[in-house]
């Protein structure tokens, strides 16, 4: 995100934002609440696979809408979808057990 956050900081005003697959949809937490999963995972001693996210996508594009916002910013983003829009959003089921002391920890 800095780096984003870097490039629609240094745009001149009304220049569009040119960025490959704008259409590619992400899953996007806060480094912050990623750790706060892991020290409850790992106090709740919780063992195999767990992802983290929010089990939310989305798209590139409006990721870097949201940053020109928080900058004061309004931006046009521009680019072309070279893998098809692809889509990498976490599985979070088993997260929301364990957190929710639903799920013993061992591996399912």
């Amino acid at each position: 995100m800095p780096s984003l956050r870097h490039k629609i900081a240094a745009l001149p005003e009304g220049a569009a934002l040119e960025i490959d697959n704008p259409g590619a949809v992400r899953d996007i937490q806060d480094a912050g609440q990623v750790v706060d999963a892991i020290l409850q995972l790992a106090r709740r001693g919780a063992t195999g696979t767990v992802n983290i996210g929010t089990g939310v996508g989305t798209s590139v594009a409006d990721i870097a809408r949201a940053v020109a916002r928080s900058l004061g910013r309004t931006i046009e983003v521009r680019g072309r979808d070279r893998d098809g829009g692809s889509a990498l959003v976490a599985d979070v089921t088993r997260l929301r057990r364990l957190l929710a002391g639903d799920d013993p920890g061992g591996r399912p």
